[in-house]
Parts: structure tokens; C-alpha cells; sequence
């Protein structure tokens, strides 16, 4: 008999995504299904290009079509992400950015950065659209990280107003405070200061489409990250540890900052 593409998304239906406990054509996550002959080639569009369960699902596909329809099929499997936001209507420079994700830290030098630039790089190594806040205004470190402490900041127009457009390196948009002061210049900014800063570095750069917004906080849980959970609609926070007893009591507070009430960040 021949191979139709309803015999493919019936046999598509036993394949399950792990996490969203139903089956991929239900959900929606199958597309452009084309068969000629033998020949089956279709789309399957997960929730993230991170997605950890990618080769296994692959897998699973390329098995339920050997299985169900023909052994002797030649498949064609396009893995791609469509990510998801459940973020509220937006005007500002954030409406096309889909998820903010706050990386802190209760304690200093525990690898709070480094996490944060790596998640960056990670993500868009995958595939995502990636940008990156250095809201550590008191010891900003990305552009050294990234390998940009002589750049700075270009212009750009959003709504026909000028704003600021972030920095770029491996594929990441980056900005930061440490792009206005130099190597050798402290930055002291008392609270109101600093929180200002920090939504300028948000509501003043053209950040464009995004999938994930990274946002490298300092240490602690002042005056900068309740200016973060008040004003930027995060996604969800993750919160950098050592071993030390020292650095997990720390770590403690950060988690109950973000566990509040009228906080309340996953």
C-alpha cells in the first residue's frame, strides 16, 4: 500500500513529548509533511532549540515511522523551535523579547557570571536568539568576557526614538554598564542611581526579536534586583551556589527574594 500523510501523523501520534505528556500531532508540533514514494520528510517544532529531550524524540520518530508505516521509508526529520512566552502585552523595548530569565547570586564569586554567560552562549549555540544584561552595576564583567571591554554601544530607533544598540559577540547581544565607565573608573551610583541605570539598560537599548533575555545580576538582594522583579516581567530566576555553608545560607535569601508574594518568580 502507499505511504499517505495521514498513515505519517497516525503513526506520529504515538510518539509523546516528555514533558507535555501528550502526543506530538496533538500538539501541534508536527509540520510540512511531505511524502513522495518512499521518500517522508516533515518538521517537528519543539518549545525551546535547548530542548534536552531533542535526539530522543528525533529518535522516537524515525522508529514510529519504521515501525508503523514502512521499514524501508527514507526519512527526513527537520528538528526546529518555535519558544514560547507567557509574557503580557508590551510597548517597550521588551515587546519582542519572549522570556527574561534573572541569574543572581546571595554571595560574590561563587560563579554567578560565568553561569550567566555560558547559559547565554549555550542557548544561542542551540539555535535561539540571545541577548544579555550586565545589571551588575557595581562590577560589570561581561564585556570582558565576551572579549568587548573597548566596544561600545551603537544607535539605533525604535518607535522613531533613539536608543542604544547592544553590543554583539558569539551571537549574543550584550549590554552593560562597564561600556560607559572605563577599566580603571569606579562606579559609584547610591540606589536611586544605580536602579535607574539598570532600567536604562533595558528600556534604553533596541534589543529587537529575542527568545531569552539573560540578566546577570550583582550579588545579594538589594536595591537592584527588587528594581528588576518590580519593573522587567521575568520569566523565571536561577540562582548560583557553592558548597560553602557560608554561600548556601546566602544563596537561601536569594531564593526567598524571588519566593515572595509580590515577587513571585519561578
Amino acid at each position: 500500500m502507499s505511504i499517505t500523510v495521514d498513515k505519517v501523523l497516525d503513526a506520529l501520534r504515538y510518539v509523546d513529548d516528555p514533558d507535555l505528556k501528550k502526543d506530538l500531532v496533538t500538539l501541534g508540533m508536527v509540520k510540512d509533511v511531505v511524502v513522495n514514494g518512499k521518500d517522508i520528510s516533515f518538521t517537528v517544532v519543539l518549545t525551546t532549540p535547548a530542548c534536552p529531550m531533542k535526539d530522543m524524540i528525533h529518535n522516537a520518530c524515525m522508529n514510529a515511522i519504521l515501525h508503523y508505516v514502512d521499514k524501508e521509508a527514507n526519512v527526513k526529520i527537520n528538528m526546529t523551535a518555535q519558544v514560547t512566552t507567557k509574557k503580557g502585552k508590551d510597548e517597550t523595548t521588551l515587546r519582542d523579547v519572549k522570556n527574561i530569565i534573572a541569574v543572581a547570586s546571595g554571595k560574590g564569586g561563587v560563579g554567578k557570571s560565568t553561569v550567566a554567560a555560558n547559559l547565554a552562549l549555550g542557548l544561542a549555540k542551540q539555535g535561539a536568539k540571545v541577548g544579555l544584561v550586565d545589571a551588575d552595576i557595581y562590577g560589570p564583567s561581561q564585556p570582558i568576557m565576551f572579549g568587548v571591554a573597548n566596544d561600545m554601544p551603537g544607535s539605533a530607533q525604535f518607535e522613531g526614538q533613539s536608543k542604544m544598540k547592544p553590543v554583539e559577540s558569539y551571537g549574543v547581544k550584550i549590554n552593560s554598564v562597564g561600556f560607559m565607565a572605563g577599566p580603571n573608573q569606579a562606579i559609584a551610583l547610591r540606589g536611586p542611581m544605580a536602579s535607574k541605570a539598570l532600567s536604562q539598560l533595558f528600556y534604553d537599548t533596541a534589543w529587537g526579536e529575542l527568545d531569552y533575555l539573560i540578566v546577570d545580576l550583582p550579588p545579594g538582594t538589594g536595591d537592584i534586583q527588587i528594581t528588576l522583579c518590580s519593573q522587567v516581567p521575568l520569566t523565571g530566576a536561577v540562582v548560583v551556589c557553592t558548597p560553602q555553608e557560608v554561600a548556601i545560607a546566602d544563596a537561601r535569601k536569594g531564593i526567598a527574594l524571588f519566593n515572595l508574594p509580590a515577587i513571585n518568580v519561578p
